[in-house]
């Protein structure tokens, strides 16, 4: 099913962002190394969360972007009835295993019926309204740029 809703991510401390900057082949919870996979999460406080999470990694100053996500067809792994489908736990605690994420996020992903996932937040499990979303780019139809939308909206980080 179709999915539209308005995202925050981090990026770098530039005029405009560059959407292309967002996809990473790094391994990560929900994904494989060499897999290109763009993470945005649903609020400003989780994005700053996934921020805090990957403080050491990043490479000059930040800010967290607004954008629009717009994605054809997800499977959404905050519904109870998507993960008993799936075989998954209804405790959400199994979220924090990385290498059981990353088994969903490529039976999923090789299905090629899906170009995303929304999933609980890490970071906030007892909190179903928080989430994030993980974007298999080689899936996104036709371009990237209409599935992840910038917008003039920021909020600067200073360290």
């Amino acid at each position: 099913m179709g999915w539209r809703a308005p995202a925050w991510c981090s990026g770098p401390r530039q005029p405009e962002l560059e959407v292309e900057g967002l996809v990473t082949t790094d391994g990560n919870r929900w994904s494989h190394t060499g897999q290109p996979t763009i993470y945005v999460a649903g609020d400003p406080g989780v994005a700053l969360a996934e921020l805090g999470r990957h403080w050491r990694e990043r490479e000059g100053e930040v800010q967290i972007w607004g954008l629009r996500l717009t994605l054809g067809a997800v499977v959404d792994l905050r519904e109870g009835a998507v993960r008993a489908q799936l075989g998954l736990p209804g405790d959400l605690t199994w979220v924090l295993d990385a290498e059981w994420c990353r088994s969903v996020a490529q039976r999923l992903r090789s299905s090629e019926r899906y170009d995303g996932l929304i999933v609980p937040s890490a970071a906030f499990l007892d909190d179903a309204d928080s989430w994030n979303a993980v974007v298999f780019v080689e899936r996104v139809r036709p371009s990237l740029s209409l599935v992840v939308d910038s917008l003039k909206s920021r909020i600067r980080i200073e360290s």
